[in-house]
């Protein structure tokens, strides 16, 4: 992921000072949201949006 985003950053013209900033934080952003998801008693997001419940059931249940 980090080298698709220096690539993109580079092939766009971006400095090195400015790539080094925008791939900072898109990291602590990814740190943010693996924290936020792995909080105890919490459905994580990702579950909450790809998650979906058969109202009829799965045939595993049947």
């Amino acid at each position: 992921m980090m080298a698709v985003l220096n690539s993109g950053l580079m092939l766009l013209g971006v400095g090195a000072d400015k790539t080094q900033v925008i791939k900072g934080l898109v990291l602590m952003a990814a740190v943010a949201f693996d924290v936020y998801n792995k909080r105890p008693g919490h459905v994580s997001i990702t579950k909450r949006l790809f998650h979906r419940e058969n109202k009829e059931g799965s045939p595993a249940d049947k």
